[in-house]
């Protein structure tokens, strides 16, 4: 299943669903039945067995969300892309909205032959409904008669548009974000670069070009947040005998007084308040740029 532009479908002539709507809804109430416990080793997965239970009785309040949204009513529904969390799930969902084996079977199949596979089972199931189109198996219908969710206990999500690329600024770039909400997401985005690799994959190319111990080598973090990469990369270069020089920049004040009361034990790191582009229009001689381009999401219970 690959996800393009119109512009790039156009050029190769690619058929596929095509991305219209989007109407997502959180459900507050289910927030008790699932969630992760993350230890040093690993992420234990949080999960309630009344989960199938609360996401049936939640089927009418998620189709009154999506009729009035999208102006389309279950009836309207040719293809139905479920993301089959269980069978239990896929039960509940079938017996909630009357729907017959049939209207099910992509997501089964899936179930069957795969397993829950967590956020990318929606693929699969897109793909069987995309296979049994061009077998002919079915008619072909545009992605505004299908229906995909998540059913996630947290968050529904049904159909994603694309076509529209967002302006608006993340939370972290808003210039009045309270510090202890900074600081609170700051320290969960280092977290999950420990834990998931990020800090990994920056050090792993800073590697690549670093060879020279008799050299000071002056690396840069544009948008460094907490400066976390920069002493994952200052305890490598200790322990390497590696000179280095660290500069965090970023926008926001804020961030840059919490990278300096992190980074107290690290006087080879330092923070600059700076946008970027102009900290890169003056002559700065050889640098190495840490430029990471991300999209984290998740949901923590507390």
């Amino acid at each position: 299943m690959l996800m393009v532009s119109d512009e790039t479908a156009n050029k190769q002539n690619w058929k596929g669903f095509t991305l219209t709507g989007f109407c997502p809804l959180l459900l507050n109430n289910g927030k008790s039945l699932m969630g992760w416990n993350i230890t040093p080793l690993n992420f234990e997965m949080i999960l309630d067995a009344g989960i199938p239970e609360f996401l049936g009785k939640e089927m009418d309040h998620l189709m009154e969300k999506i009729a009035e949204k999208l102006h389309v009513s279950p009836d309207m529904v040719q293809h139905w892309a479920v993301h089959p969390g269980g069978k239990k799930i896929l039960d509940s969902v079938q017996r909630e909205l009357q729907m017959t084996n049939k209207e099910l079977r992509h997501s089964y199949n899936v179930l069957r032959d795969y397993g829950n596979m967590s956020s990318p089972t929606i693929l699969f199931v897109l793909n069987e409904i995309s296979t049994a189109i061009l077998r002919q198996e079915i008619p072909y219908w545009h992605w505004d008669l299908v229906r995909a969710s998540a059913l996630k206990p947290l968050h529904w999500s049904a159909m994603v548009s694309f076509k529209q690329r967002s302006k608006q600024k993340e939370l972290m770039d808003d210039p009045e974000i309270p510090a202890a909400l900074l600081h609170k997401n700051l320290r969960e985005l280092d977290m999950l670069n420990r834990h998931l690799g990020g800090h990994a994959i920056s050090l792993a190319g800073i590697k690549e070009l670093m060879s020279d111990r008799s050299k000071l080598y002056h690396i840069v973090d544009l948008g460094c947040g907490s400066g976390d990469v920069l002493k994952y990369i200052a305890r490598w270069a200790r322990a390497n005998q590696f000179r280095v020089k660290l500069t965090g920049i970023d926008n926001n004040p804020q961030a840059i007084k919490y990278l300096e009361e992190q980074s107290a034990a690290f006087p080879e790191i330092s923070g600059v308040v700076a946008d970027y582009t102009r900290f890169l229009e003056k002559p700065q001689g050889l640098i190495l740029y840490i430029v990471r381009c991300f999209v984290i999401t998740w949901k923590t219970r507390r």
